[in-house]
């Protein structure tokens, strides 16, 4: 009688999620949280059923029916400054999910350029914080509006690609919080996203970026 789907839309605090998660025994939520690259594991006892995710963020790669739509990179998205199509292009990306079988996208990527020989700024909206999180958060509104779920990254200040597990990229808070960290923020508050893929590296010389401060 215990099933995930019934909780959805409920609030977080709901007493419900209690009853949901008592129902879960250490071997299955071990059996979840190990081994999740590309999908998310079932958990029968509360009726969840294993779920597809695939990379992008300019398609889907790959689906149980083949590969999405190979989609403009997010810079040329950006330059459009139209919000309208940006969540016009999120609902494609959703379509694409349905189309090959993907219920999460490793995307968009929400990054904000710091230096033209950055290796994923094709993969990045835009130089301005403020701009990237406005064309993020209407794109991740149109995916989630077909019921895929996202994972912003590369959580944060992802610079590099060469030696990027090792980097340590050194800012100041403030701009961390009103430049690099704002499209992530807006991508949550405005867009409503559901998911995080942190990246690699260090900020300053010892926090791994994915850590909690």
């Amino acid at each position: 009688g215990i099933d995930l789907n019934t909780m959805i839309g409920k609030d977080l605090d709901d007493p419900a999620w209690d009853n949901i998660l008592n129902n879960l025994s250490y071997e299955e939520m071990n059996a979840y949280l190990s081994g999740n690259s590309r999908k998310m594991n079932a958990l029968k006892g509360i009726g969840k059923l294993q779920e597809v995710d695939n990379d992008g963020p300019a398609q889907l790669k790959g689906g149980s029916k083949g590969s999405g739509v190979a989609w403009v990179s997010e810079v040329n998205v950006a330059s459009t400054y139209n919000k309208e199509l940006a969540r016009r292009q999120g609902i494609m990306v959703g379509n694409d999910g349905l189309f090959v079988g993907v219920n999460g996208w490793y995307g968009p990527a929400t990054d904000t350029h710091r230096s033209p020989l950055s290796g994923r700024n094709f993969e990045y909206y835009s130089q301005d914080g403020v701009q990237g999180g406005k064309i993020a958060a209407e794109v991740i509104k149109g995916v989630q509006s077909k019921g895929m779920h996202v994972y912003l990254k590369h959580f944060a200040l992802n610079d590099q690609e060469t030696n990027r597990g090792g980097i340590c990229t050194w800012s100041n808070e403030q701009a961390i919080r009103e430049i690099y960290l704002k499209p992530f923020e807006m991508a949550v508050k405005e867009g409503g996203a559901t998911g995080v893929m942190t990246a690699v590296n260090f900020l300053g010389g010892t926090e791994w970026c994915g850590a909690s401060t």
